[in-house]
């Protein structure tokens, strides 16, 4: 339930991190997913464990925070999604195989 929190507060964020870092092909799956979709998932865990070092908000707890550091602080928020898309990415990269085929990447990497 947390991952919807985290998708309508910051959908327009998480996408324009993506553009931004270079995962363009990622920002269509992600959008066709919204909370769904991994990363989402991984942003909501990594949110929670930010905003509390013991773990365990709960949903609305963690909008408040979001909301809050949204406000307060927008271009933190920025920065720490993008360092959260990042590391998310840069540890798929390293477990998946490559499947490109002279260039493009084959279809089996759609998600």
């Amino acid at each position: 339930m947390s991952n919807r929190v985290v998708w309508e507060l910051l959908n327009s964020l998480i996408l324009n991190s993506l553009d931004r870092l270079g995962y363009v092909e990622e920002t269509y799956s992600v959008e066709r997913m919204g909370e769904e979709h991994p990363l989402v998932i991984y942003l909501e865990e990594r949110l929670n464990r930010f905003f509390t070092p013991s773990g365990g908000l709960s949903c609305p707890e963690l909008e408040e925070r979001i909301r809050d550091m949204l406000s307060r602080d927008p271009e933190g928020m920025r920065k720490l999604v993008d360092s959260y898309v990042r590391s998310y990415y840069s540890g798929r990269r390293r477990r998946e195989p490559d499947y490109r085929i002279s260039g493009r990447v084959a279809d089996v990497l759609s998600f």
